[in-house]
């Protein structure tokens, strides 16, 4: 086999692999959509705190991440790798699940109250 063969073979592997790096990123934000509608919603109930207030706060919180996560993900990689950098990423996605409770607890406690009487 020539080194031509071997290219050959890779090369639908490749093909696949870049595919791939275009789907994953899009399949993340299909599943972290939701989560700010959430965040926003439970900001506007929050007991004591006027709505728009509390979007505000949500709303600078995420600005903050969009301005520190750059330069955290590329201090670690230029520490360690782009994988440990990367993974900073994942482990702060990682929190969303055990969080997300407290989220819809607070949500719940400042929902409306339906006062009318079953019949």
């Amino acid at each position: 086999m020539g080194r031509q063969d071997r290219g050959d073979q890779r090369g639908g592997n490749d093909q696949r692999h870049h595919a791939d790096c275009f789907a994953q990123p899009d399949c993340v934000g299909l599943g972290l959509s939701n989560v700010v509608p959430v965040l926003f919603t439970a900001a506007g109930r929050t007991p004591g705190v006027a709505p728009g207030t509390g979007i505000a706060a949500v709303a600078s919180c995420g600005y903050f991440g969009f301005l520190l996560g750059p330069p955290l993900i590329g201090f670690v990689a230029q520490a360690s790798s782009l994988g440990w950098g990367l993974g900073v990423v994942v482990l702060l996605l990682a929190l969303i699940a055990p969080l997300a409770g407290g989220v819809g607890r607070a949500d719940a406690a400042a929902a409306p109250t339906d006062e009318r009487e079953a019949p």
